[in-house]
Order: C-alpha cells, then structure tokens, then sequence
C-alpha cells in the first residue's frame, strides 16, 4: 500500500540545500529553517488527516520516492535538494506521523528530477519498504 503526496508550486525552499546553507550565520539558517518547516505543515494540511491515518495503519520501515518538478530547466544536485527536502521529514515528525527520521523508520529515500515542467512542484510516494 503506498500513499502519494503532492505539494504544488515552489517547494522545497532551496535556500537549504547544502551549496547554499554553507554561507549562511547559523541564526540565519534555523530562521529558514523554521520558515520551510512551516510551509510543509501548511502543505500538508489539505491531506493531514490521511497521512495520519495511513502511518497508524502502516508501522516502520518506510520507502520515500521524491519527485521534484522544475519550471525551469537549469539543472541541480541531487544530493543538494535531497538535504533541502530534509525540513519535509523533520514536519513529518514535528507532527507526530514519524517517530524518527533516521535509517531505521525511512529505510530508503529515492529522488527523481523534471525540469521545464509546465506544472512545478513535489510529489512524494510513501510506501512500506520490504
């Protein structure tokens, strides 16, 4: 059984991918930090009480499939928006759905990137891993 998540528009906030996050004074960086946490909770809001449900039916460990849809075509690090999607699983846990984020509950992470996309955006499918 697998859960798919879709967050329209501009996520993730790419100001903390790894390139960028290096140059910032740490009050900085928990600042945005803090703002992106609270775009994915607001992101989520529409399908909380699904993906409430879908965790308490479906226990640990999990598979992640991300699915980044750019507008633009200029390529990026996987790596980088891997550590940027990272406030996405931490509002996971801040919301209680994750215990943890670690190896453990999310045994694998998957990313795929589009770019020129007519319909920019985020796409996670959550499933149980085997």
């Amino acid at each position: 059984m697998t859960l798919r998540i879709e967050f329209p528009g501009d996520l993730p906030l790419m100001k903390l991918s790894q390139n960028s996050r290096g140059n910032l004074h740490w009050a900085q960086r928990a600042k945005l930090v803090g703002e992106d946490k609270e775009r994915w909770w607001g992101a989520t809001l529409p399908v909380r009480f699904e993906l409430g449900t879908w965790f308490l039916k479906n226990e640990p460990p999990y598979t992640f499939d991300w699915t980044v849809r750019w507008k633009d075509k200029r390529n990026r690090d996987a790596d980088n928006v891997l550590s940027a999607l990272k406030t996405a699983t931490d509002a996971m846990v801040g919301l209680g759905w994750l215990e943890d984020d670690n190896a453990t509950v999310i045994r694998k992470v998957s990313l795929e990137q589009e770019f020129g996309s007519s319909e920019p955006g985020t796409q996670l499918i959550i499933s149980r891993a085997g």
